[in-house]
């Protein structure tokens, strides 16, 4: 990313599905999923689901799954995966998340969906998930800190210090929580420094 690609909704996602595609399961989901146990068709939904690398695994749960990206293409994606388990549960939605209306679900994923809200609708947006969530139910996602180093180089998203998440999660029980920072590189090889939060949560 250069010093003039300051918009992430200008963003080649294309490119981030092409390169990343089956990664091994995300901590966080893991974590929600060993938590929840067996599906039974209980509803989840998948926030900024992308081409599905975290529905596929809540789907195999046994969850019915409403998959929701802004990317059509990536929805595309999504349906046409060729190992794609319990399809007859899956369900997508092309939007926005701001924008959405979110059923109320057992489980509600955003794996490093909510930093790419802008920061006037991050609140409003994180209060609409937790409402939607049953008592009981698990929300497993990621937040941006702000030594990562897209704040301030990219204006539509949110970043967050350890102290503002910790006010976020502190209403429900902690499954995991973990705060990372190091250097590295994007999806797509560009370097970058991570600052990033893990985290499941419980609804009370």
């Amino acid at each position: 990313m250069t010093d003039q690609e300051n918009r992430s909704a200008d963003w080649d996602w294309n490119m981030y599905f092409d390169h990343v595609h089956d990664p091994e399961i995300r901590t966080t989901l893991k974590v929600a999923l060993d938590y929840l146990g067996k599906g039974n068709n209980r509803q989840a939904v998948d926030l900024g689901c992308g081409h599905g690398n975290d529905t596929v695994h809540i789907l195999k749960a046994g969850f019915k799954v409403l998959a929701v990206d802004k990317s059509a293409d990536g929805l595309q994606r999504l349906v046409s995966r060729e190992t794609l388990i319990n399809r007859w549960n899956l369900k997508i939605l092309e939007s926005d998340i701001e924008s959405l209306d979110i059923p109320p679900s057992t489980f509600i994923n955003a794996s490093y969906a909510l930093p790419f809200l802008p920061q006037e609708g991050f609140l409003s947006t994180w209060n609409k998930i937790i409402k939607s969530l049953d008592v009981g139910g698990v929300f497993a996602g990621h937040l941006f800190g702000v030594r990562d180093s897209w704040n301030g180089r990219v204006s539509d998203m949110t970043f967050h210090s350890r102290t503002e998440v910790e006010a976020l999660i502190k209403p429900f029980d902690i499954l995991h929580f973990n705060e990372e920072e190091f250097d590295g590189s994007d999806a797509v090889g560009r370097p970058k420094h991570w600052h990033r939060f893990e985290i499941v949560i419980v609804k009370k």
